[in-house]
């Protein structure tokens, strides 16, 4: 008897270990992730129509990749160019999409939430060769998912910092013919004499979440 208490009070000590361990480890609630999505898409919403990106006293660039920096800067903290040897001749959306890679986590099907970032391919020709083969050209934040799956994301453009849409379950198509409502924007720079996609969901890479 006495020996059965003193293996039962080792197997307590060692549960109360587990568990405290594991409290040190603990992911975030849901409601602190939540809150944080939250706060990314406000923080883009702000941006909408400014003409300059600044956080703080630091200017970021006026393109895509630096809004999507700013916003993510402001917003939770955290740094997207992550500058190192293998960053060399990388644009700011590659540098980004890097750190999804290495933080977060890179995914095309589903549905996505909001304060994730959509990547495009091909958006222009960065490259000059008069060809569309430039991978990882355009980002931007989605603030919000409709109940017909069109993904309203915000980003910036040669217009500005703007909202445009994405349906990927309608890749082809820029106008639901039954309601008029946008499924896909136009988001290919007009390059003379290059034919090829020209719609957000044509031109989608992948989304990337760090949540």
């Amino acid at each position: 008897m006495i020996r059965n208490i003193h293996i039962f009070k080792i197997w307590l000590i060692a549960l109360f270990g587990l568990c405290s361990c594991a409290g040190l480890h603990t992911r975030e609630s849901s409601l602190d992730i939540y809150k944080k999505r939250v706060e990314v898409v406000s923080i883009a919403k702000e941006m909408v129509g400014k003409n300059e990106i600044l956080v703080g006293d630091r200017k970021y660039s006026y393109d895509c990749s630096g809004f999507v920096s700013a916003v993510y800067d402001k917003a939770l903290g955290i740094k997207l160019f992550k500058i190192n040897r293998s960053s060399k001749g990388k644009n700011g959306v590659e540098l980004i999409f890097t750190y999804f890679q290495e933080n977060g986590k890179l995914y095309k099907s589903g549905i996505p939430s909001e304060g994730d970032i959509v990547f495009f391919d091909k958006t222009y020709d960065l490259n000059k060769d008069g060809r569309l083969n430039d991978r990882l050209t355009h980002a931007g934040i989605v603030e919000k998912v409709d109940n017909s799956k069109t993904i309203t994301f915000i980003h910036l453009t040669s217009k500005g910092i703007e909202r445009s849409y994405m349906n990927l379950k309608h890749p082809h198509t820029d106008v639901n013919p039954r309601n008029k409502s946008i499924y896909n924007s136009f988001i290919r720079k007009n390059i003379r004499k290059i034919k090829g996609k020209e719609l957000t969901a044509e031109l989608f890479r992948a989304f990337g979440s760090i949540f």
